[in-house]
């Protein structure tokens, strides 16, 4: 219901798609949906008075759902009480070309693929509204484009090749770079683009279009502590909801990165590891922020003879 009326639908406008009926004849078909809560809700009120009183107030995830009518819950998830649209996602704004930009990457082909871009505030203030101003702690992660390979099915990838993968990152490493004035450096992404079984690696095919990644971090008990990571970056960003300030680095993405948005408070959590997410929903915009925020952003220092 979520993925078909709330995330492919902008509130109140109309979604019209083409369907050839029996006859063979193209028939179009409309579906819409229209923000409402329990106040809006005279027919509920009326014909059961007491529904506020049969939620309890310590739940407060249900009363969101059914009073508020937020969809972005996931009870029992394992970002449940973290993740808050009104703290998480924000419109996006001018970066200042001293931040330090990059990407990081997870493959696909059977499974989407995704790319993410990144921003890190270097603590100074910034205009996130027209005469608003707001400072970030210094390391704040802000997610501010995407590319999501999938076919338009939950979880289900479309096969692109690794060549045509490698060219949009290029593009939109180039339209990243003329929006914010700021090169792009390479990030993290999935070990397995490193590995050649038939001599050459995906990583090869990425390199030859001007497309370089480093190794992400896969050590054992990453997975852990690298969701460990996530979950604090949200936690510290909770503040800005209320206005206030933030006191440790934090995350926040862009409205307009929608993947990331519509997959990462829907993860629930492994039954036989609840400090991991099960592996089996759409987790691979939440890997590769898993990656970014392991990956050692400080300057390399190399050693020996030149």
């Amino acid at each position: 219901m979520k993925a078909r009326f709330i995330d492919a639908i902008a509130p109140s406008r109309i979604l019209t798609e083409h369907r050839a009926g029996p006859d063979g004849v193209s028939h179009p078909i409309t579906r819409a949906h229209v923000r409402v809560d329990f106040a809006d809700n005279d027919a509920l009120k009326s014909a059961d008075p007491g529904y506020l009183a049969r939620l309890s107030p310590s739940d407060a995830a249900k009363r969101k759902a059914w009073v508020d009518g937020v969809w972005d819950l996931s009870v029992g998830g394992f970002f449940s009480g973290l993740w808050n649209l009104d703290a998480h996602v924000i419109d996006p704004f001018k970066i200042p070309a001293g931040w330090r930009f990059d990407r990081a990457h997870d493959w696909g082909a059977a499974k989407p693929h995704c790319t993410l871009w990144f921003a890190e505030s270097d603590g100074s203030r910034v205009e996130i509204e027209p005469g608003i101003h707001f400072q970030f702690p210094k390391g704040t992660l802000f997610v501010i484009e995407e590319i999501y390979g999938w076919n338009g099915q939950v979880n289900v990838g479309r096969r692109d090749t690794n060549e045509i993968i490698a060219a949009d990152i290029r593009r939109m490493d180039e339209a990243v770079t003329l929006k914010h004035g700021a090169r792009v450096r390479q990030g993290p992404a999935d070990t397995q683009i490193f590995d050649a079984p038939q001599g050459r690696s995906i990583s090869d095919t990425y390199r030859l279009h001007g497309v370089e990644f480093e190794a992400a971090d896969k050590s054992p008990g990453s997975r852990i502590t690298g969701g460990k990571a996530i979950q604090d970056r949200l936690a510290a960003t909770l503040p800005f909801a209320d206005g206030h300030p933030m006191e440790a680095p934090g995350m926040m993405v862009f409205s307009s990165c929608k993947h990331v948005i519509r997959t990462l408070p829907t993860l629930q959590r492994d039954d036989k590891k609840p400090d991991d997410i099960d592996s089996d929903g759409e987790d691979h915009a939440y890997d590769v922020l898993r990656y970014r925020c392991l990956f050692d952003t400080s300057p390399k220092v190399f050693f020996g003879h030149f």
